[in-house]
């Protein structure tokens, strides 16, 4: 120690060059700390950046699950005819001069079926946009390019659902910085799946929100006699009696969906 001390004291030039090697290597040990505090900082800074838009992306999957789980989309299709039966009368005189009915033979018709749906209890007519993401999902596993009010959307079995795609978005109405991007895909057999990304950079947020279909369909059928019209014919003095029976069938189709389950990565 008392050599170093007179070494440090001394003012020869080998004792200057010993305190300036010692004082370079303090910097360079120095820059070496700072540099790597400024990218521990830095690093940091991009993950609480990172953690915020991920937690978003989860948030936004739970938020999902929940508002679309047991929500019910029910669907009404009916088909309405009229059956008739007419009968016409003609009187005629006998040889004794009374006046005689006679029934001529009972025709059979039937018109012609019409169709409407109603979705949610609002009718169906013309083109219709879907007033929800669900009750869209449900039309086009209904109906797929179907036009709603025919004998073909009357008759489509759910069995043969319709595959679909798209995509949604999801925003923050406090944060437009934390908007959502995400792609739906309806499966044939009714699964609906939530796919929600987020990207920073490299890095790559996805997760699935799959959704398992409740599909119940029943049938039912009503039928109710109408009045009786009678008819004066022209040509003569007799008459047509015309007895009807009005038909509605209804299909009745309920559909919601439940949360199976939420996954990292596309499926």
């Amino acid at each position: 120690m008392q050599a170093i001390r007179r070494k440090l004291r001394s003012q020869r030039g080998a004792s200057i060059t010993f305190a300036l090697l010692i004082f370079l290597v303090c910097a360079v040990v120095g820059s070496v700390v700072l540099t790597a505090a400024t990218a521990a900082s830095g690093r940091m800074s991009r993950l609480a950046e990172m953690d915020q838009r991920y937690y978003s992306v989860t948030s936004a999957a739970d938020l999902l699950a929940k508002e679309l789980s047991n929500k019910k989309i029910s669907i009404v299709r009916t088909q309405e005819y009229t059956d008739s039966v007419s009968t016409t009368y003609t009187l005629s005189v006998d040889e004794n001069g009374e006046e005689i009915i006679n029934a001529g033979t009972p025709v059979s018709s039937r018109t012609d079926p019409e169709y409407s749906t109603k979705i949610n209890e609002q009718e169906v007519v013309g083109t219709w946009t879907a007033s929800s993401f669900l009750t869209k999902q449900a039309v086009r596993l209904m109906y797929g390019d179907k036009n709603f009010n025919t004998e073909a959307a009357f008759d489509f079995s759910l069995k043969n659902g319709n595959a679909d795609e798209g995509t949604f978005t999801l925003s923050h109405e406090n944060n437009e910085a934390l908007g959502i991007n995400g792609n739906y895909k309806l499966k044939k057999d009714g699964t609906l799946m939530l796919i929600l990304k987020d990207t920073i950079g490299e890095d790559h947020y996805t997760i699935t929100v799959s959704l398992k279909p409740h599909i119940r369909e029943w049938p039912d059928s009503v039928t109710d006699k109408l009045p009786i019209e009678i008819k004066n014919n022209e040509s003569d003095s007799g008459y047509t009696e015309i007895a009807q029976e009005k038909t509605v069938l209804y299909k009745y189709s309920e559909i919601y969906w439940t949360l199976s389950s939420i996954s990292t990565g596309d499926e």
